[in-house]
């Protein structure tokens, strides 16, 4: 007897991790969006906490490493906005969240 097993998997995910710690220890150093089945990420935009743009990260840079303007960036919770492109090419997909710059 043969059988067929059919799993409905996701065709793809995309996130953000909720906390960085750019300190130099090599560990968790960058923030960016991660996930499968994305083709590329259109944009990496991260804001502080009064809305004002600190990052955009491009399709061949989309890591923050915790600067502005080359100084190290407050420890707080920062916001960011990202559009990824999908393997598919009919997904768009936006997310929006927040997370938490230690040290």
């Amino acid at each position: 007897t043969d059988y067929i097993l059919r799993v409905d998997a996701t065709k793809y995910s995309l996130d953000v991790p909720d906390a960085f710690s750019p300190n130099g220890d090599g560990i968790n150093d960058e923030i960016y969006p991660q996930g499968w089945g994305v083709e590329s990420y259109e944009e990496f935009r991260v804001y502080n906490r009064y809305g004002e743009l600190v990052f955009t990260g491009t399709p061949d840079n989309p890591a923050w490493d915790g600067t502005v303007n080359g100084e190290p960036a407050a420890v707080d919770t920062y916001y960011f906005v990202v559009r990824a492109k999908m393997f598919d090419k009919r997904i768009r997909e936006i997310l929006h969240g927040e997370f938490r710059l230690i040290r």
